[in-house]
């Protein structure tokens, strides 16, 4: 896939703040809602939905990535790929700390439609694989299987 102009996904980006802000009109109090910027808790769904339309649309290289700050025990798998890279992951923040996070990924960049919520700017990230910020450490991609047709298409 040639270079992604991070513009051409703008709508996407919109339609996506709609189906957060009523995810979470369904599922989060006013409160929580009000302290939280839109996308916060979104990068999962919005990665695994961003896989699916680019599979669609012929690109099958792409497949969702992601780290844990701070793996658990609940899941092993996570476990075990976290000690084999030795380190923290998810998404590094302009101030050097871990958030758990979910991006999209070819092998050669990174779409994030979510980094917002940990203070990036601009909403849709467009970046190369090699960007420091993003440190992926597990290798289950098992709690990614959702069903995006009744997700979100």
């Amino acid at each position: 896939m040639s270079e992604i102009d991070s513009s051409s996904l703008s709508p996407i980006r919109k339609y996506l703040e709609s189906c957060w802000a009523d995810w979470k009109s369904r599922n989060w109090s006013e409160e929580r809602q009000k302290h939280s910027p839109l996308s916060a808790s979104m990068c999962r769904l919005s990665s695994v939905f961003v896989v699916e339309l680019m599979h669609r649309a012929g690109h099958k290289e792409w497949k969702v990535a992601g780290g844990y700050a701070k793996p658990t025990m609940f899941d092993t798998d996570v476990i075990r790929s976290a000690r084999i890279r030795g380190r923290s992951g998810g998404f590094r923040n302009a101030g050097g700390r871990f958030h758990d996070h979910n991006w999209a990924t070819d092998g050669l960049h990174i779409i994030d439609f979510t980094a917002d919520q940990f203070g990036c700017a601009p909403t849709i990230l467009v970046v190369p694989e090699t960007d420091e910020r993003f440190v992926p450490n597990f290798k289950s991609l098992r709690h990614t299987r959702i069903d995006c047709d009744s997700a979100l298409l």
